[in-house]
C-alpha cells in the first residue's frame, strides 16, 4: 500500500454512511493495444548518471522492478541476465492457490489504478481487474469488540468515522505537536481533543491504529507524522478504486518475465563496481552443492528489497557511498504478514456480512479479515497483521497461529466454525530474502533518503526497487516504475516498451474464466 493510498476520502471513506451490502463487483477488461506497449514511469524526463552504453546488464533480483527493468533491456535489443535467489520468479508478488483459489501473499491490490503503470500493464495483457475496496463494505462488516462483544452496524461504522475525523485534523496535529511526532502521538492527542469517551474511543483508537499500521506494516509509534502530512505532490497522481487482477499478481508476473534470461538460485553475494563495468559474484544452489559463479556485465542494477540491504547480505566493492548507506538505515521496513484460511463454505456471510474487524484485546493482534468470497474468488478468509504484531507473530509456531486464529473465529461466530482446509502463513519478516515486507518512513527519515537510494554509484551501479520510489514506495507499482526508470537510465529514452517476449500471454486461467461467464 502506497503512503498516497492512506488519503482515506479519495479510498471512499466519505462513503461510510450511505454503503449498503452492494453486490457482486463485476470485472472490467480493457481493450489492449499496441499503444499500451509504451511506458514512461510518469515522466518523459530521461534520468542521468548512467555511463557507457550498455552492452550487458546484470539485474539482481526478480520481482517487479527486476523482471520490468529487464524486459525493456530485452526489448530493447540489450542483452541482459536476471541473478535470482529463490527457486520462483515474484520476490514479494506471490500467488497461491488456497481451496483452488488464486490468493496473494505479497502484494495484492493495484491502487488507484486510473494511470497506474500496473493497470496500464493488465490492461495491455488482457487481464481482468475488478473492483476490490473493502472500505467501501464497512456498513456489511461484522465488528467485534472483544472487550463488549458483537458490534451493531452503527457502531463499526461510528468506529470508522472517526478515522475521517482524525484525517482531517492531520495538519493541525502536526502544527500542535511538531516534526518529530510520530502517528501515535497524534491519535492519542486527537482522542484526548476530540472529547471521546468509553466505548467509541477504545474502538476509535483500534480502528485508526488498524487502518494506519495496516496500510504501512509499521508500528504507529515509529511512524513519522511529518512525512504522512507533508507527502510530496505527484505531477501524475493516480485515481480510482483499488483492484484485483483477476487470477492474482501472477497473472501480471509470467508475461513479463517470459523469455527473459532468469537464473533462479543464484544468490548475489558480492557486487564489484568501477567506471569500467561490473562483477557480480553469486552462490549458485544444486542439489546438495554450492559453488560460486561470476557475472561481468556493463551495468548491475540491484533491485533487492530494503531489508536485504539493511542486514548487509551483499557485499559492495567498493563500499556505498555514505549517503546512500545511511538512507538505507535511515528509512523503515514495515512487516506485514497474511494468514489464508480456506474453508468449504463461506459461513462468516450470513446475514450478508462480509469482511470481519476484531478488536483483540491484545493490540494489534489479527485485526482484520478479507472475505475473498465478497468478490467471487471463493470461501477464504485472509487475516491481516502489521506493526509490532507482525514482527511479533514471525516467532509464532504455525500451529500457535492456527490455534490462535480459530479461536477469534469462534469467539465472533460461535463454536460451530469447523476447521478450516487449508491454512497458508506468510514469513516474510524471517525470510532472509525480504528481512520484511516493504519500506516506511519512521520519524528521522525523509523522502530525500528514498532519491539517495535511487542514485547510480560509478555511471554502473544502478538502484530501483519500491524503496527507491519516494512517490509511490511500498507498492508493486511503484517496483514497476522504478524499473522502467532504470531501463530508460541505461538506454537514455524517455519511454521504453514492456511486452511479454515469445508470444501473447493468456494469462487469465481456465477456471476464473468459466467464472467470468457466470457473473457477466
Amino acid at each position: 500500500m502506497s503512503r498516497s493510498s492512506l488519503d482515506l476520502s479519495r479510498r471512499r471513506f466519505l462513503q461510510l454512511a450511505a454503503v449498503s451490502s452492494a453486490g457482486l463487483a463485476l470485472p472490467r477488461r480493457a481493450l489492449a493495444g499496441p499503444s499500451n506497449e509504451i511506458f514512461d514511469a510518469g515522466s518523459t524526463e530521461v534520468p542521468g548518471g548512467a555511463l557507457g552504453d550498455p552492452e550487458r546488464v546484470i539485474v539482481v533480483g526478480a520481482g517487479f522492478a527486476g523482471l520490468a527493468t529487464a524486459n525493456a533491456l530485452a526489448n530493447a535489443g540489450v542483452e541482459v541476465v536476471v541473478l535470482e535467489s529463490r527457486d520462483r520468479i515474484g520476490g514479494r508478488a506471490y500467488t497461491r492457490d488456497v481451496v483452488g483459489v488464486p490468493v496473494d501473499q505479497g502484494c495484492s491490490w493495484i491502487h488507484s489504478p486510473i494511470g497506474n503503470p500496473m493497470a496500464q500493464w493488465a490492461d495491455q495483457l488482457g487481464v481482468f481487474t475488478f473492483s476490490a475496496e473493502p472500505t467501501e463494505d464497512v456498513a456489511t462488516f461484522t465488528g467485534y469488540d472483544a472487550a463488549t462483544g458483537p458490534l451493531a452496524r452503527e457502531e463499526v461504522i461510528a468506529a470508522f468515522f472517526q478515522t475521517l475525523v482524525f484525517e482531517a485534523q492531520l495538519p493541525s496535529l502536526l502544527a500542535a505537536l511538531g516534526g518529530r511526532a510520530t502517528v501515535e502521538d497524534a491519535i492519542q492527542r486527537f482522542l484526548e481533543t476530540n472529547g471521546l469517551q468509553g466505548d467509541l474511543r477504545r474502538r476509535a483508537e483500534l480502528v485508526i491504529r488498524y487502518i494506519f499500521e495496516s496500510g504501512f506494516a509499521a508500528p504507529s509509534d515509529d511512524l513519522s507524522l511529518d512525512a504522512l502530512v507533508n507527502f510530496p505532490p505527484d505531477p501524475n497522481p493516480y485515481d480510482g478504486t483499488d483492484v484485483f487482477p483477476l487470477g492474482g499478481y501472477r497473472a501480471l508476473l509470467e508475461p513479463l518475465g517470459r523469455g527473459i534470461d532468469v537464473r533462479l538460485r543464484h544468490r548475489v553475494t558480492r557486487i564489484e563496481h568501477s567506471p569500467s563495468g561490473v562483477v557480480v559474484h553469486a552462490r549458485v544452489k544444486q542439489g546438495r552443492k554450492r559453488r560460486t559463479r561470476r557475472f561481468r556485465g556493463s551495468h548491475v542494477v540491484v533491485t533487492l528489497p530494503l531489508g536485504v540491504l539493511k542486514s548487509r547480505r551483499v557485499d559492495f566493492d567498493p563500499l556505498l557511498p555514505v549517503p546512500k548507506e545511511r538512507a538505507i538505515q535511515r528509512l523503515g521496513l514495515g512487516f506485514l504478514e497474511k494468514v489464508s484460511l480456506g474453508f468449504d463454505e463461506p459461513f462468516w456471510r450470513e446475514g450478508g456480512r462480509t469482511h470481519l474487524f476484531f478488536g483483540s484485546a491484545t493490540p494489534g493482534e489479527f485485526p482484520s479479515f478479507v472475505d475473498m468470497q465478497r468478490w467471487g474468488l471463493g470461501p477464504v478468509l485472509q487475516g491481516f497483521v502489521g506493526g509490532d504484531f507482525g514482527r511479533r507473530m514471525s516467532r509464532m509456531s504455525r500451529r500457535e497461529i492456527k490455534t490462535r486464529v480459530l479461536e477469534i473465529l469462534r469467539e465472533v461466530y460461535g463454536s460451530s466454525v469447523p476447521r478450516p482446509r487449508e491454512v497458508l502463513i506468510t514469513r516474510w519478516f524471517s525470510d532472509p530474502n525480504t528481512r520484511g515486507s516493504y519500506s516506511s518512513m519512521p520519524v528521522g527519515a525523509g523522502y530525500e533518503d528514498f532519491d539517495a537510494l535511487a542514485e547510480p554509484v560509478d555511471g554502473r551501479l544502478l538502484f530501483a526497487g519500491e524503496a527507491t520510489s519516494k512517490l509511490n514506495g511500498a507498492t508493486a507499482d511503484g517496483a514497476l516504475r522504478t524499473g522502467v526508470r532504470e531501463a530508460k537510465r541505461l538506454l537514455g529514452q524517455p519511454s521504453v516498451r514492456l511486452r511479454p517476449l515469445g508470444g501473447a500471454a493468456a494469462a487469465v486461467p481456465t477456471r476464473l474464466e468459466r467464472w467470468l461467464g457466470r457473473v457477466a
